[in-house]
């Protein structure tokens, strides 16, 4: 009854039913029970009862399935005194529960994990899926079309479905109570970020990737190789950065320019009043590729405004 009236107050419930003589235990057990059980008022308008998983999951094969995760990481303390905070970007493989990449950044942002994934993908190959929760991180334009160049499909948590990325949850547990657990001892501080990379690495590769897991019984770096299953790689790693890039539509000007954002660029003098597709990183900006008719007509170069 509980399950069938997920909207109604448990309180309500409990006078209505003790109104029709039903012997109950305390209010406080029963809140206790229901939690324990998934049957909690958040649990049940999430559609926790209805829609979550009957067992366990596990992707069949490796790059099957990886999952994403930011945390918060230790804090630094630089030679100047200043205080660092520091975020973590984890990519876990379901199946073998390898870590393609992962490391510290100074935000959770998009970059952040986009350059996570850049360098998971040339470490470990190419993922059918990518599975992420709703952060601001994994939920955009730029992500969206990154995955659908690399051919990765891109998988998101529903509200409220926290179990569903248990596994990299856990995994993150075990980095800070592991590997973060041994940056206080003594000779364990780091002071910058590259330290504190350099240091996750070494951990990734020694430790926790040769020790049997708990879950599968192998290390992952056993279950991930093994013999049997093919893994997609980048054709060409050298060419990897422009299938990072977002993509825009401009109209070239007659004076042979078109803005980007507050920018105003200057293009080939040829392409002027057709339209153009610019390819860019839209986090650095650095490189701007002028494309008409499906071939490249060379960069966009910032405009000259001071005549000669």
């Amino acid at each position: 009854k509980i399950k069938q009236n997920p909207g109604t107050p448990l309180r309500v419930l409990l006078r209505h039913w003790r109104e029709h003589g039903h012997q109950l235990p305390s209010a406080s057990s029963i809140y206790r029970y229901l939690k324990t059980h998934g049957y909690d008022r958040r649990s049940l308008r999430a559609g926790r009862l209805e829609a979550g998983p009957r067992k366990a999951f596990e992707a069949p094969a490796p790059n099957d399935l990886w999952m994403v995760d930011f945390a918060c990481g230790p804090t630094l303390r630089t030679p100047g005194g200043k205080a660092l905070a520091t975020h973590l970007c984890v990519i876990l493989d379901d199946h073998s529960r390898l870590i393609p990449f992962g490391a510290y950044f100074a935000a959770a942002d998009t970059a952040a994990f986009l350059g996570c994934l850049k360098e998971a993908v040339l470490r470990r190959g190419l993922p059918l899926k990518l599975y992420t929760d709703q952060g601001k991180p994994f939920v955009n334009h730029h992500v969206r079309l990154v995955c659908a160049n690399l051919g990765i499909r891109l998988l998101h948590a529903k509200p409220y479905h926290a179990w569903s990325k248990g596994k990299v949850e856990r995994l993150i547990r075990t980095i800070q109570q592991d590997f973060e657990a041994t940056l206080r001892l003594e000779g364990g501080r780091v002071a910058s970020l590259e330290a504190l990379n350099a240091a996750l690495s070494r951990w990734i590769a020694a430790c926790y990737h040769l020790r049997p897991h708990g879950s599968t019984g192998q290390s992952p770096h056993d279950r991930f190789t093994a013999a049997g299953h093919p893994l997609r790689h980048i054709e060409h790693p050298e060419r990897i950065d422009p299938l990072f890039y977002t993509r825009a539509e401009r109209v070239v000007r007659k004076d042979g320019t078109v803005t980007l954002g507050k920018r105003l660029l200057e293009v080939d003098l040829a392409l002027r009043a057709l339209k153009v597709e610019l390819r860019f990183n839209p986090l650095l900006l650095d490189r701007v590729e002028v494309w008409h008719k499906g071939a490249c007509h060379g960069l966009a170069r910032p405009a000259n405004l001071h005549l000669s």
